[in-house]
């Protein structure tokens, strides 16, 4: 009867009453442990909404020390650990909340412990560590449709968060079954509708993908990532109309993000309007140092700036000298920044920046070479890759019996690629230098 009054004092908004019934009971030692517990777990509630997690952290230490196998069920001593790990979690003790949430997880299945360990996993920096939890949480009732009231988990938004941490795991086939599931019970779902498109795509099902793409943009078209993203999807299957129009939609938008904004500066250096690109480039530029969240891809849209310069084909020798000039200085302002933070080096430059059309025209190659080298292994020091066939004792200036030298391009053959490079190809010394080509497939009008 006290364990019944206590609740309905509290929600009649006596609170007192509640604490009192809730303190006689506990303190009753001819009360069963299993009553005495969740009196204890009562008073850790009321601690919690008075803003005392002290004070209710130590009532649920006296909820789990009155409740022990022989004398409480499973689930009910689940509830107990479940309280201690949202308490420990709430602290900042990850350690805590993790020991708290596996023990819960262990006692009842059926609770959401697994999908709160999966949330802390993924939240934390241990993402290869929450698959297993998420699709356990998936599989809990906890999770299901027909779960109502406290205790219960949406289970739309599990399955994203769970096809997120899949597919930077690696499972991405798993992931999009997840997503197919959250769009048939929300077909409206902007995130899941977003990224069964991405995964999608990079499983090669490119049709699929452009299809959820495109209900996805009627589905928010106020979302600039989503707009972006679509872009990028259009941008792949060669309908570049569409992909500009959604780029420019997005930056219409003034949401503050970036992306398409650059993606815009690339088009229009790529269709030759350099100084288009150039003021696009310096907006994305503004855009991601105004925000805290892309401030780290500042100095890559430095880089793009810096190399957006070059044309395909010089007006005259003039001009080709000017272009070289600007070109390198560019490079060499970048470098004198104090600090240099290129987070993405793989997707900064194309081979255009390397400024391999000024040999065209006479001028050479190597000194924008080796600033560029120089940016990026100022800017990116992950790619100081040291070779695994390299003695542990050799330095900088090791000379192996033989150099591995490889040439890697869609662009052999007829190509003028292929045609000024075979003489370099054939004409290495096969004494000094171990020679590997690999042919990537291009395009069928490469040649």
């Amino acid at each position: 009867k006290l364990l019944e009054r206590a609740p309905s004092h509290y929600n009649a908004g006596d609170s007192t009453k509640a604490q009192q019934a809730f303190v006689q009971l506990s303190t009753d030692q001819t009360a069963p442990p299993h009553l005495r517990a969740q009196a204890y777990q009562g008073l850790a509630a009321l601690a919690q909404r008075r803003g005392d997690p002290v004070e209710a952290a130590a009532q649920v230490e006296q909820a789990v020390a009155t409740c022990d196998d022989m004398s409480c069920d499973a689930s009910l001593r689940a509830t107990f650990y479940e309280a201690r790990g949202v308490l420990k979690r709430g602290a900042g003790d990850m350690e805590g909340a993790v020991d708290a949430f596996t023990q819960c997880a262990s006692l009842d299945a059926d609770r959401a412990c697994d999908a709160a360990l999966a949330r802390l996993f993924h939240h934390n920096g241990l993402i290869q560590d929450a698959p297993p939890r998420y699709l356990r949480a998936v599989a809990a009732a906890s999770s299901s449709m027909s779960c109502r009231g406290e205790g219960c988990v949406l289970r739309v938004p599990l399955l994203n968060d769970a096809a997120i941490a899949l597919e930077a795991t690696g499972n991405t086939q798993a992931a999009v079954a997840l997503l197919r599931e959250a769009v048939q019970l929300d077909p409206l779902n902007e995130q899941s509708v977003g990224n069964l498109a991405l995964y999608l795509r990079d499983l090669g099902e490119v049709a699929e993908s452009l299809k959820w793409g495109r209900r996805g943009v009627d589905i928010a078209p106020q979302s600039s990532a989503m707009l972006h993203n679509v872009a990028l999807l259009e941008q792949w299957v060669r309908n570049k109309s569409g992909a500009v129009a959604l780029w420019r939609q997005a930056r219409a938008l003034n949401s503050g993000v970036f992306q398409p904004v650059a993606s815009l500066a690339h088009e229009e250096g790529y269709r030759g309007n350099l100084s288009g690109a150039a003021l696009l480039y310096e907006e994305a530029l503004l855009l991601a140092e105004a925000s805290e969240q892309w401030k780290g891809h500042a100095d890559a849209l430095r880089l793009q700036l810096a190399t957006s310069q070059l044309p395909h084909i010089y007006d005259d020798a003039q001009h080709a000298t000017r272009c070289w000039f600007h070109y390198t200085e560019g490079l060499r302002e970048l470098l004198r920044r104090p600090h240099l933070n290129i987070e993405d080096p793989l997707h900064t430059t194309g081979a255009g920046a390397l400024g391999y059309y000024l040999e065209y025209v006479g001028l050479p190659d190597l000194p924008p070479r080796r600033l560029l080298a120089k940016t990026y292994w100022r800017g990116s020091p992950e790619l100081k890759y040291r070779a695994t066939w390299l003695p542990a004792d050799a330095d900088e200036g090791y000379t192996p019996p033989q150099i591995r030298v490889g040439f890697m391009t869609a662009f052999y053959f007829r190509h003028s690629v292929g045609l000024l490079t075979e003489g370099v190809i054939r004409t290495l010394d096969r004494r000094k230098f171990r020679v590997i080509l690999l042919r990537i497939e291009g395009e069928p009008t490469d040649d």
